[in-house]
């Protein structure tokens, strides 16, 4: 038999094939042997990956009749009636496999929404669970009748489904890697009857790390729709159904490119990056000024491990897996944190000109505080810490912000860290020293989910790098193993503004706001003078000076032609004044020096 598998899945279509094909097509031989057939499979994997396309397939080709099941479509309001909707789908498959002699398929869909954890669940979907279960357990051993359950949540699952006799075989989709996602988007483009001999594929696949097989299909369509929209809208001034009503698009010979991939790319977020990224926009160096210390030190932090990668293995020099900003607060920790997710993206695509892509984008951007990691459920936080370092490999290149992390993970020192803490901090602990940073290119690299018991092919280039970077107002808390070699091993001190940095950040800020700088007039703001006031404020005290000095000027003038002049500032300066004390500074500098 040939088997023909959906481009992207072969492995997973292989496996699902041979757990089907056997106990339903060759059952004899089980009888022979006198063993069990498997009953049950539970198929996981990203959302869009094709779990229901793959069972579809492996059904087609093996000629079997599949009962699909859907949470959204059995589940009631009413007492018991769930409950009976399920008996109802069971007994119609054993019906179709005992009378009909068909061979058949029982697809549960989304079978985390029917079967979630009793720890997590109500009365009413107790009972539903206890249903399924005496229902799997009721399927007679000879019948022919496969129970396959599809999810992206495996542990999500009550654990009883997962034991023999029930879903007892798994079946993991793969992430698609660099070859399956060019193979899928072949397999989509050469449906397309457009144009593609100019399109750059090897510079298109690049750009879709972490995309799973809907992506794709949504990224032609829309690249497609733009293609149509390029062809045609010079000629008319249809909106997008008129035009497909209207255009023959059989006498025109339409050319899809990269410039239409740029658009979609822009419009088709992957499964991957909708939980836990930020939509980041692009900030620079210039756009905060003050940190000019901070900018050579993140460079080197970052350009050099990429720019001189053969050179620093020579000679044994790891470049930093993590960089721990530490400082008073408002010292533009997190601002430090976005402009690194852009410069890394900038710094990976100009090092890996070959297989990097020019259709733009900053790295993935995760920020995580620990009012979104800890849960009163034991386990919950770490799955928490694993699922995002396995999103942000998939996605990268990517930077994962742990913000304030001393509250985090605490130090193992301290007598008030709690137990929930010291498990998070073993599990980040892990994970980071699972970060691979300096890839040969000749290397294939695994990195296994443990949410998911998911393989995925980090395609070992640079551009599946994750850097993480960590902020605190209170490194002293943070536990000596985060500060070792392979961790958090680059630490930048984020001072309070000097003279200098305050003076710049001000005209930064004044960029912005219609003023009376450099207008030669009475009012004229003189930075010089409002550097010198403003001694021991932070970045942040300063960005409230400037909106303190903003609103007094609109009291003052409330037409559009208000501008903010010195008064305006020497009176914002009796509101507003610096957030950090002495004693704080004194501080931050010993542990600087202890540092």
């Amino acid at each position: 038999m040939i088997l023909k598998s959906p481009p992207g899945l072969e492995q997973a279509f292989q496996k699902l094939h041979e757990l089907v094909y056997y106990p339903l097509i060759h059952k004899e031989k089980f009888v022979h042997l006198n063993l069990d057939p498997p009953k049950g499979i539970l198929l996981h994997g990203p959302p869009g990956v094709g779990k229901s396309m793959l069972v579809q397939m492996v059904a087609k080709q093996l000629d079997l009749k599949v009962i699909y099941i859907y949470s959204s479509k059995i589940q009631s309001p009413h007492l018991g009636e769930t409950e009976k909707n399920l008996k109802e789908k069971f007994d119609l498959a054993e019906q179709i496999s005992s009378d009909k002699n068909i061979p058949t398929i029982l697809f549960i869909d989304e079978i985390d929404a029917i079967a979630p954890s009793r720890d997590d669940s109500s009365t009413h979907e107790t009972r539903i669970i206890s249903q399924l279960l005496t229902l799997m357990d009721g399927i007679k051993k000879r019948k022919n009748v496969v129970v396959v359950g599809a999810t992206n949540r495996p542990n999500s699952i009550d654990s009883a489904l997962r034991r023999p006799g029930r879903l007892e075989r798994e079946v993991a989709i793969e992430l698609p890697n660099r070859i399956a996602r060019l193979g899928i988007l072949d397999f989509y483009l050469c449906k397309m009857n457009m144009k593609t001999d100019f399109l750059d594929k090897n510079e298109l696949v690049s750009s879709t790390t972490g995309y799973v097989g809907a992506d794709l299909l949504a990224l032609c369509r829309e690249a497609g729709m733009h293609a149509l929209n390029r062809t045609f809208h010079s000629k008319s001034k249809l909106d997008n159904l008129e035009l497909l009503e209207n255009v023959d698009t059989s006498q025109h010979q339409i050319i899809l490119n990269l410039d239409d991939f740029r658009y979609a790319l822009n419009v088709v977020v992957p499964a991957a990056r909708r939980e836990h990224v930020l939509d980041l926009e692009p900030v620079k160096w210039s756009d905060v000024g003050g940190l000019e210390k901070i900018q050579k030190e993140v460079e080197k932090a970052i350009e050099w491990p990429l720019k001189y990668r053969e050179k620093m293995m020579s000679l044994g020099a790891r470049p930093p897996v993590g960089i721990l900003l530490y400082g008073p607060p408002g010292c533009s920790k997190t601002t430090v944190a976005k402009i690194i997710a852009t410069e890394y993206t900038n710094f990976v695509a100009s090092d890996n000109k070959n297989n990097a892509s020019d259709l733009g984008g900053t790295a993935s951007f995760f920020a995580v505080s620990s009012a979104m990691i800890f849960s009163p459920y034991v386990g919950d936080s770490e799955m928490f810490i694993r699922g995002i370092f396995t999103k942000a490999r998939v996605v990268a290149p990517s930077v994962i912000f742990f913000d304030e992390l001393d509250t985090i993970t605490g130090s193992r020192d301290e007598t008030s860290t709690d137990e929930v803490q010291k498990r998070v901090l073993s599990t980040l602990l892990n994970e980071m020293d699972g970060i691979s940073t300096l890839p040969s290119s000749n290397t294939k690299h695994y990195h296994t989910d443990v949410n998911q018991n998911t393989k995925i092919d980090t395609e070992s280039n640079v551009n599946k790098s994750v850097l993480v970077v960590g902020a605190t107002n209170r490194p002293d808390k943070i536990d000596s193993a985060l500060l070792r070699r392979g961790r958090f091993d680059k630490l930048l001190y984020l001072p309070c503004p000097d003279y200098n940095a305050r003076k710049q950040i001000l005209k930064t800020k004044l960029r912005n706001i219609p003023s009376t700088l450099d207008q030669n007039c009475s009012t004229e703001i003189d930075l010089d003078v409002l550097a010198e006031k403003t001694k021991n404020f932070s970045g942040a005290d300063i960005s409230n000076l400037c909106m303190e000095a903003a609103l007094i000027a609109l009291r003052r003038n409330k037409s559009l032609t208000a501008v903010v002049d010195m008064n305006d500032f020497i009176s914002a300066l009796d509101v507003v004044d610096a957030s950090i004390t002495k004693e704080q500074l004194d501080f931050y500098e010993k542990i600087k020096d202890n540092f």
